[in-house]
């Protein structure tokens, strides 16, 4: 069997995605919230309470997730049998552990970015708050 990936991703639907999020800057900007707050509400999640999952992986499991629920579900209706079969099938193949693991690089790099500049800038002022 020869080697699928495209562009570094698993395959063209997985790039195709991932693609199509990063591409325009409201959707990268939303998923990028998102994936935020399933980091952030990762700790709390029963397997990472009772050590059964590490915080990544249970961060990563929720995007995973929520990325394969809102864009499956958000695709549109198509009414012609082999149109609904290959786009089903296309979306069935997207590799969406391996987007969540993009978004959530991005989300690191993003927090260190503005970590960065925030200590830079030394601790803000009043005025600054305002």
């Amino acid at each position: 069997m020869e080697d699928e990936r495209c562009f570094g991703w698993t395959n063209y639907q997985t790039w195709a995605v991932a693609r199509w999020i990063d591409g325009d800057t409201t959707r990268a900007r939303y998923w990028c919230e998102e994936t935020r707050k399933n980091v952030e509400a990762a700790p709390r999640s029963a397997a990472v309470i009772r050590g059964v999952t590490p915080v990544t992986e249970a961060a990563k499991y929720y995007t995973s997730e929520q990325l394969r629920e809102e864009i499956t579900e958000g695709a549109p209706d198509v009414f012609c049998e082999i149109y609904s079969e290959l786009l089903d099938e296309a979306l069935g193949v997207v590799n969406w552990d391996e987007i969540a693991d993009h978004l959530m690089r991005r989300v690191r790099q993003l927090d260190s970015c503005f970590n960065l500049v925030t200590a830079r800038r030394g601790p803000r002022s009043p005025v600054d708050s305002a």
